[in-house]
C-alpha cells in the first residue's frame, strides 16, 4: 500500500505539486467494501484515483486564487483541514500531512511585473546600477536640455516683438517681408513644440508615471512601456503554462477514470455467477 502512495507522489511531483519526503503522503486506513483482493484493489484504484484528481483540482483552485480561506492541499481522510473543501475536494483515501508550497498565479505575476519593470530601466539606462531614479534623472537632463533651448528662442521673440512694434514703420517693413514673416511663425512653431516636449516629459518624470504615462506620446516612455510590456507577456506565457498542464492533467485523468466500484463488483459477482452456473451444469452432464 506504500508502494501506491509513492506512485501518486512521482505523479504529483512532476506537476511540482508533490512532496520531496515520501513520508509526508501516504494512505488512511479505510474500510473497504470488500477485502478480496480482487474487489480490494479495484476499490483502492477507484479512491486514488479520485484523489489525484482531488490533489491537482485543488491545486489548480489555489492557483488561481479560488481555494477557501487559508485552505491548501492539506486534508487527509479525517483532517478537520478537509472541511474547508466541498465534499467533491475532499480525499477518501490520501492523507497529506506536509504543506504544499503553491503561490497563486497572481503574486507570481507580481514578480514578473517586477522583473519587466527592471529590464525595461536595465535597458534603456546605460548606468551601472539601473534604478527609476537614474531614469527620471535622465528625464530631468532632457527638460532642463529643451528649457535651455527654449529660453533664448523666447527671448529672442520677445526682443522682436518690442522692435517691431516700437515704430509704425517697422510693423508696415516686418508686414511686407514674407521671409521675415515666415521666420518668426517658425520661431514661433519652435518655441510651441519645445515647450509641448517639456510638458509630456515633465509628466513622465515621476516613477509613478514611467509606466503609466505618454504610452504613445512620450517617445521615451513609449520605449520603455514596450520593452516592459514585451517582457511581462513572455513571462505571463510561461506562467499561464502551467495553468494548462493542470488542466490538461485534469482532463487527463478524467478521461482514463475506472469503472466505478459498485458496477464493477456487479460485474464480478455476475460472471463468477455465470462461472458457477456453468460448473454446476458440467458436473450434473457426468
Amino acid at each position: 500500500m506504500e508502494d501506491i502512495a509513492k506512485s501518486v507522489n512521482k505523479e504529483m511531483l512532476a506537476l511540482e505539486i508533490g512532496l520531496h519526503d515520501d513520508s509526508d503522503l501516504s494512505l488512511n486506513r479505510v474500510k473497504f467494501d470488500s477485502y478480496e483482493s480482487e474487489l480490494r484493489d479495484h476499490e483502492v484504484k477507484c479512491l486514488v484515483h479520485h484523489d489525484k484528481l482531488v490533489m491537482v483540482k485543488r491545486a489548480l483552485k489555489r492557483w488561481n486564487g479560488q481555494s477557501p480561506y487559508r485552505a491548501s492541499l492539506l486534508g487527509g481522510f479525517e483532517s478537520s483541514s478537509g472541511n474547508s473543501w466541498p465534499e467533491a475536494l475532499r480525499y477518501k483515501i490520501l492523507n497529506v500531512r506536509s504543506a504544499y508550497s503553491i503561490r497563486e498565479r497572481s503574486m507570481h505575476i507580481t514578480d514578473a511585473e517586477s522583473k519587466a519593470e527592471d529590464f525595461a530601466y536595465e535597458t534603456l539606462d546605460e548606468d551601472d546600477r539601473p534604478h527609476p531614479r537614474n531614469y527620471s534623472d535622465k528625464i530631468f537632463r532632457e527638460i532642463r536640455e529643451l528649457k535651455n533651448r527654449r529660453i533664448p528662442l523666447v527671448e529672442n521673440h520677445r526682443e522682436q516683438s518690442k522692435m517691431i512694434m516700437s515704430d509704425p514703420l517697422k510693423i508696415a517693413e516686418f508686414v511686407r517681408s514674407q521671409s521675415a514673416v515666415d521666420a518668426r511663425m517658425k520661431q514661433a512653431v519652435m518655441i510651441e513644440d519645445l515647450e509641448r516636449q517639456e510638458e509630456i516629459l515633465d509628466k513622465c518624470l515621476q516613477p509613478k508615471n514611467h509606466f503609466t504615462f505618454a504610452i504613445k506620446q512620450g517617445e521615451r516612455n513609449h520605449e520603455l512601456y514596450k520593452l516592459y510590456s514585451e517582457h511581462l507577456k513572455k513571462s505571463t506565457k510561461e506562467i499561464d503554462k502551467y495553468t494548462t498542464r493542470l488542466e490538461r492533467y485534469i482532463k487527463k485523468l478524467e478521461k482514463s477514470t475506472p469503472q466505478d466500484y459498485d458496477s464493477f463488483k456487479a460485474d464480478i459477482m455476475a460472471e463468477r455467477e455465470k462461472v458457477k452456473l456453468a460448473e454446476e451444469k458440467a458436473k450434473l452432464a457426468e
